[in-house]
């Protein structure tokens, strides 16, 4: 396998099909995305206190809202 980072979750103790517990899988993913981010910013040549400017939880685009004319 050829990549310049590897980021893998510990995920030991989840079945592949436990489902039922996909917000604690998420928080863990989520756990050791921010474990690499220091190395995701070195390889980018980011400063260490900027976040990056396109990483969040909000969508990129914001859903439009239904028209109030009837």
């Amino acid at each position: 396998m050829d990549a310049n980072l590897l980021i893998e979750p510990d995920v030991e103790g989840f079945a592949y099909d436990c489902f039922e517990r996909t917000p604690e899988l998420i928080a863990v993913g989520e756990a050791a995305m921010r474990a690499a981010l220091p190395q995701v910013r070195a390889m980018l040549n980011l400063p260490l206190t900027s976040p990056l400017p396109h990483v969040g939880l909000r969508p990129a685009v914001t859903p439009a809202q239904p028209s109030s004319a009837a």
